[in-house]
């Protein structure tokens, strides 16, 4: 056998593990709480006034920390009985849980799932790999109407901030129109700010908020995922652990 086969061969062992190496995914919600679901409507300007405006329903995630979902109509015109309603939970009759968001074709609203307290492996987003994606499944997305062109929205705004120890990251999305499962995958890359990743206080995910808000919007989400990738072993450390015993066989081999 030659010596620079060998040595290929050698090399080529030490790096096989991290070629294998699978992705790790950190369920932070699947929305399996409440069973079954919590419904909600918000009626702002029904007769009386009934019904709160933001609406907040809090409940355990199941993935070790807390979910608060917050859903405020920001502007109905002309005004409705019944502006946004839906729910939040395991849904029986799909045998899955979901949030449900439903607004009225006059409505604009958004919904914030904040995620606080966290207590298991999702506090300590490098608790299982290095982190690189977070993964927000949806079951349907219909964006419903641009206001600033007066047409069918082709996508919704989803923002996503993550507050930690060492600063905030945070970014801004767009999930386009579907009416199959789709997934919204964002790179922690793409996040701006200064965080650390090992100390998460909370993360919160706001749908159809800021400057392009759409009207008549209607979405599912199903489950938000953490993506983590164990770390590679980059190739300067690979030569040094395997130089000085490649470097000593081939002395061995010269000698023989």
């Amino acid at each position: 056998m030659s010596q620079l086969r060998l040595l290929m061969l050698v090399l080529g062992g030490l790096m096989l593990p991290c070629l294998g190496a699978q992705a790790a995914f950190i369920t932070i919600d699947a929305f399996a709480q409440p069973t079954p679901t919590a419904s909600y409507a918000i009626f702002p300007f029904g007769s009386g006034g009934s019904g709160p405006n933001p609406v907040v329903l809090n409940s355990p995630t199941g993935a070790g920390s807390t979910r608060t979902a917050t859903i405020t109509v920001d502007s109905p015109t002309p005004p409705n009985i019944n502006s946004v309603s839906g729910r939040i939970g395991f849904f029986i009759p799909i045998n899955q849980g979901i949030f449900q968001f439903d607004s009225d074709s006059a409505t604009k609203a958004n919904a914030v799932l904040n995620y606080s307290n966290f207590t298991g492996s999702a506090g300590n987003f490098y608790s299982v790999a290095i982190p690189t994606y977070i993964d927000i499944n949806f079951l349907i997305v219909d964006p419903g109407l641009d206001t600033s062109t007066n047409t069918t929205a082709l996508n919704m705004p989803v923002d996503i901030m993550i507050s930690t120890t060492g600063g905030t990251l945070s970014g801004n999305f767009l999930i386009s129109s579907s009416t199959v499962p789709s997934q919204l995958q964002i790179p922690i890359s793409s996040l701006g700010g200064i965080g650390d990743l090992s100390q998460v206080m909370n993360m919160s995910i706001t749908f159809n908020g800021g400057p392009n808000q759409r009207q008549a919007t209607d979405f599912v989400v199903t489950s938000v995922i953490l993506e983590a990738y164990p770390a590679p072993v980059p190739p300067t450390a690979l030569l040094a652990i395997a130089g000085m015993p490649v470097l000593g066989l081939l002395r061995r081999l010269r000698r023989a």
